[in-house]
């Protein structure tokens, strides 16, 4: 009689577990170290755009009470600092990305070996 039934059974299901588990913790390190190159830079960017929004503000003041001089020196302040963070975030982004490069260069090398490993566990 034949019998059409696979042996289901997997004798180092623990190991691929444990390198299973290896390589998920790989990835959200990667995922942590690109969103942190982002967020730190966006909220410095906030702060200065806010404190352009703040000058521009003020200025309109100034010149409702015909302070003309300080409405000049604070309108020109005001629209550098709102044209600042684009540049500011540019710059920080490119640098932690930079410093984080060869970590993430790391997971991606570490993954490639467990997934090795994993293959040939299968074999």
């Amino acid at each position: 009689m034949l019998q059409f039934k696979r042996d289901r059974k997997f004798r180092k299901q623990a190991e691929l577990l444990e390198l299973q588990e290896k390589v998920s913790h790989a990835f959200r390190t990667i995922d942590k170290l690109e969103k942190g190159n982002d967020s730190f830079a966006t909220s410095i960017s906030i702060f200065l755009g806010l404190i352009g929004g703040a000058l521009i503000y003020g200025a309109i003041f100034c010149f409702l009470r015909d302070r003309i001089l300080l409405f000049s020196i604070q309108s020109v302040l005001g629209f550098g600092f709102c044209a600042l963070p684009y540049f500011v975030h540019e710059r920080i982004t490119r640098r932690k990305k930079a410093g984080n490069e060869q970590l993430i260069d790391e997971q991606y090398d570490l993954i490639s070996e467990v997934c090795g490993r994993a293959r040939t566990l299968w074999v």
